[in-house]
């Protein structure tokens, strides 16, 4: 669920972009589309500019509250790719919902993509274009060498460029909370990641990130060669791909696994899908080795009614939670002499196959489904504290300056909640140096003031690293292969800024503090992209310019 203030900024937005394209003649549309927490606010957006006669929400990328809100103002009807592979199914839809309307269609995946002539050529209204939104679906109508109508692709603009990107983040996070759940660690693992398309670059680049061995499988030499020159390892053999992959992370859009490849598959690893496993994944050729099983929905509040667990054979099984369309799945571990996938994405299915023999037992299978936002990573206090720790360890003369937030975690504040104002609450922030050691800072547009990068924790963060990594690169576009923690993946914070917030009654906020970890990291380049809605400059200073002396000496003795 979004807050008050985040749907405020996204209307004015949204009004911002929409005012001046007002139709002067009005039109409709109908829209296949991604029905989480935001999007309703897009709906709105798109009800300004045309007629919206339905929606066709993904059913596996559905939350329930924007569902029910989405329903009180439009028609949402069931998604069924096989309606609309269908030319008599598709235009009987049309001519129900939109009869003679001049008609925009707006697409996620290439739905309309094969009965489009027959749908253009024979419906009683107008088709003036048709929009699609993923690169899957951009190929889709591609097969068309003269579209019956146009076709704008929104996949090959450079406005996705940072979807692209946070996508890669959200795979990676997802995969890491999931094996951390697991009581594993994401560091000594070999990856695979299948496909070096926009998606698979970015899975790459955020899992080097995290000190992952990457091995980039692709049929087309031409990205073989980009991911070879970023420095990746690459292999032309599917097979030697999987071998040995701890994490596989199928980012092609396409199938990428079919059921023999998952014969090869190393014991224990974890499979992502970044687009759908129903595209990526043949699961449907396993479900008919293996016995299914539907099981009842874990009684989660954030689950979707129609969320499933996966229930291996023989074995008491988890509940875990999922995300939208980009999760992870994972079930208790194999049994000896047996192997076993944990496969990530919406459905999910675990084998388990003796190695001696190529025969299947029973194998339990579902879909679990969730809202994009939620994750089961939040910081915890623990981490907090060891954070801490480590700080004190490295500048034990700051144990006096500190005793507001000892007391906070003494008396079990949720510090990684940023609407827990006893106290106050965690932040993380990014010190970054580059090769001259002069430290990046950005010009905050609400305070309108010089600042270091950084903000409040979100669920999806996995430790206080994380964290400033990740403000760091949405507030200025610093791509995750050319900033590296300066101390290793387990530092201690460079400084420990403790500051009062003042009280903003506009957003029912007390007076608070804020405790920002300050963690120092290496830039190798200059690639900053901001975030212009909070972010107007940025500016590369010396240590010495810093307005805060006790961290301008530290960063003096860190860099040299």
């Amino acid at each position: 669920m979004l807050e008050d203030f985040e749907r405020d900024r996204i209307t004015a937005y949204f009004t911002k972009v929409t005012s001046p394209f007002a139709p002067t003649r009005r039109v409709s549309s109908i829209a296949v589309t991604h029905l989480l927490a935001e999007r309703p606010l897009f709906l709105h957006a798109l009800a300004q500019l045309t007629q919206v006669c339905a929606l066709l929400p993904k059913p596996k990328s559905i939350d329930p509250t924007a569902h029910q809100e989405a329903s009180q103002h439009w028609r949402c009807d069931q998604l069924d790719r096989n309606r609309f592979a269908c030319p008599e199914q598709a235009l009987s839809y049309l001519e129900n919902r939109a009869p003679g309307q001049r008609l925009v269609l707006l697409d996620v995946g290439g739905y309309f993509a094969p009965a489009l002539p027959q749908i253009c050529d024979r419906f009683s209204g107008q088709i003036l274009g048709l929009v699609e939104d993923t690169e899957n679906g951009h190929r889709r109508y591609l097969a068309y060498d003269k579209p019956p109508c146009p076709v704008y692709s929104v996949a090959r603009s450079p406005l996705k460029t940072p979807e692209d990107y946070l996508v890669g983040q959200s795979v990676v996070f997802s995969t890491e909370a999931l094996i951390r759940s697991r009581g594993e660690i994401l560091y000594g693992r070999g990856a695979t990641v299948i496909g070096f398309g926009k998606l698979g670059s970015s899975v790459a680049h955020m899992l080097h990130t995290r000190n992952v061995q990457v091995t980039v499988f692709d049929t087309d030499p031409v990205k073989r060669t980009h991911a070879l020159a970023q420095g990746f390892r690459t292999t032309c053999s599917l097979r030697e791909a999987l071998t040995d992959a701890g994490i596989i992370v199928c980012a092609t859009g396409n199938l990428a696994l079919r059921q023999g490849d998952f014969d090869r598959v190393a014991n224990g690893a974890y499979i992502a899908s970044v687009t759908s496993s129903d595209d990526e994944l043949e699961l449907d050729v396993l479900h008919r080795s293996y016995t299914s099983e539907h099981v009842a929905p874990p009684c989660h509040p954030l689950l979707p009614h129609r969320s499933l667990l996966l229930r291996p054979q023989r074995r008491q099984c988890r509940q875990l939670p999922a995300r939208s369309q980009r999760g992870c799945l994972h079930l208790p571990g194999p049994g000896r002499n047996t192997r076993c996938c944990r496969v990530a994405g919406r459905p999910g299915t675990r084998a388990r196959t003796p190695r001696t023999s190529r025969r299947y037992p029973r194998i339990d299978c579902g879909h679990l489904a969730g809202p994009l936002h939620w994750s089961t990573m939040t910081v915890t206090n623990a981490q907090i504290r060891a954070a801490l720790d480590r700080y004190l360890a490295r500048f034990p003369d700051e144990r006096d300056r500190v005793g507001l937030l000892e007391q906070a975690l003494a008396e079990g504040h949720d510090l990684s909640s940023r609407k827990e104002f006893r106290i106050g609450h965690a932040t993380a922030g990014a010190v970054v140096v580059d090769p001259d050691n002069r430290v990046l800072l950005i010009r905050h547009r609400a305070l309108n003031a010089w600042l270091l990068p950084g903000g409040h924790l979100e669920p999806e963060d996995t430790d206080l690293l994380a964290a400033s990594l990740r403000e760091l690169a949405e507030e200025t576009g610093l791509h995750p292969q050319h900033v590296h923690p300066h101390d290793g993946t387990d530092p201690a914070p460079i400084d420990l800024d403790i500051h009062r917030i003042p009280a903003n009654p506009a957003r029912g906020e007390p007076e608070h503090w804020h405790f920002d970890f300050r963690y120092l990291h290496r830039a190798s380049a200059h690639g900053v992209h901001l975030q212009t809605e909070e972010v107007t400059g940025h500016a590369w200073r010396s240590p010495a310019e810093l307005p805060a002396p006790r961290l301008a000496a530290r960063l003096a003795a860190a860099t040299g």
